[in-house]
This record gives structure tokens, sequence and C-alpha cells, in this order.
């Protein structure tokens, strides 16, 4: 009897689209600091910059919660506030609070052809996983709102690491038999590799943030990972 093949796959920027809510939440912000400082404004690029910096070692020291991103932005708000001598105003920070917080406000919508090729592999008798990594609150709001559970056979929220989850896959349904699906060469690709499964790399958005880069030598990335360009080619990997 042919064993039962497990797919995990991830939510974020892999199934549906989530970096651009990130990319216009921080448009919104510009906005709002350059109406503040004027013509003492530093350039969009060194404050996405210096973000991006303050962002991923909040990130590696307390993990993925919801009150990272926004609580990152103050403190970029603080940063250049202090590099111009200026006394960061309550009300400022407030506002930037409030900005940042609309990251995960809905919509979330699957990219096209997503549910149509969900429920090919699931005629075609693979055993589906929703692997999703961050804050429980918001990635549970997202897991409803795209109603996932309706294309998933199973739906996981961990807060960081995805390698444990995978081990345990890969205990029930065999270290061959599971593969994980992703857009992060760091969150999915790198614990498939901690696991010992097979990963297929999807980089469906670019992905900015320094937090999700890794180093993975090529020999290993050879032996686990399989690069495609788009989800469309996935389910030539599953006949």
């Amino acid at each position: 009897m042919k064993e039962k093949q497990c797919v995990v796959l991830d939510g974020d920027d892999t199934i549906w689209g989530n970096e651009w809510k990130y990319k216009l939440t921080e448009a919104r912000i510009l906005f709002f600091l350059v109406k503040k400082f004027k013509e003492r404004c530093r350039p969009f690029g060194e404050i996405l910059e210096i973000n991006d910096q303050i962002d991923t070692s909040i990130a590696h020291a307390l993990g993925l919660g919801k009150n990272r991103f926004p609580g990152s932005w103050v403190r970029t708000y603080r940063r250049l506030c202090q590099e111009l001598s200026i006394q960061p105003r309550p009300e400022n920070e407030q506002k930037v609070l409030e900005l940042a917080g609309g990251f995960w406000k809905p919509p979330f919508i699957f990219f096209s052809g997503v549910k149509k090729m969900l429920k090919e592999l699931r005629r075609r008798g693979y055993y589906l996983v929703l692997l999703t990594a961050g804050d429980h609150e918001v990635q549970k709001f997202k897991v409803d709102y795209v109603k996932a559970e309706e294309y998933f056979d199973e739906v996981i929220i961990v807060p960081e690491q995805k390698a444990p989850t995978l081990k345990c896959l890969a205990k029930r349904f065999g270290r061959s038999n599971v593969t994980m699906v992703g857009n992060s060469a760091r969150s999915d690709m790198g614990a498939a590799i901690k696991a010992g499964v097979r990963g297929v790399y999807v980089p469906v958005v670019r992905d900015d943030w320094s937090y999700h880069k890794i180093h993975i030598p090529v020999h290993v990335w050879k032996k686990y990972i399989i690069k495609i360009n788009s989800l469309n080619q996935l389910l030539a990997l599953f006949p």
C-alpha cells in the first residue's frame, strides 16, 4: 500500500498575500514622518534601513509577537528624533503605533489559483497541513479570514520555529513522506533542513526583511531543497 504523503504549506506570502500590507503600512508611516520632520526628514530608504535593523534585533530577542512591528517603528521614530536633537512627542508615538498596527488588518486573500491547487492535492490523496508562524491571535485571525480549515486536513500555528512541528510530522508519516512548501529561506526552508525533510522553495514575494535571511551551505541546500518559480508549478511535483 502506498504511504500517505504529507504536504505542509506556509501561509503568509506563500498561499495568501501579506508583505504588501507591511509595505502599505510603511508608506503611511513615512508620509506621517515627512510631515512631522519636513525638510529635516532623512531619505525614506535610510529610514527603512534603520527600521529594518531595529525590527530584526527585536525579532531575534523577542520573537514574532504582534507588538514587535509597531514597537520597532516607535523606536525608529525615537532614533530619528535623537539624531535631530528633538524631544519625541507622545502624540506622535501614539500615531505611529496606530499606523503600524494596521499591518494585520483585513483583507487577507489567497493568491490566484491556490484554492484550486489545494483541492486538487487533496483529490490526489495528499494530507495537507497549514503551518504558519507568528503571534497566535494574528495568525488565527488570518486562518479564519481565508477559511483555511476548508482546504487543509490540519492547521497548526506556532510562535516562531517550525522545525519541531516538521519533526513530529516526520515521525507520523515518515521523513521521506513530508514536504515543506514556503517562501521564506529561514522560516520554511531552514526548518525543513533542520527536520531532515524535503523543502520546496517558492519565492512568491520579494522578502527584504533581514531577519528572514539565512546562510545555508550550497551542498545542504541542494540535498533538501527544490526551488520553483510559482505555485502553479507545485502540482507537477505531486502527481
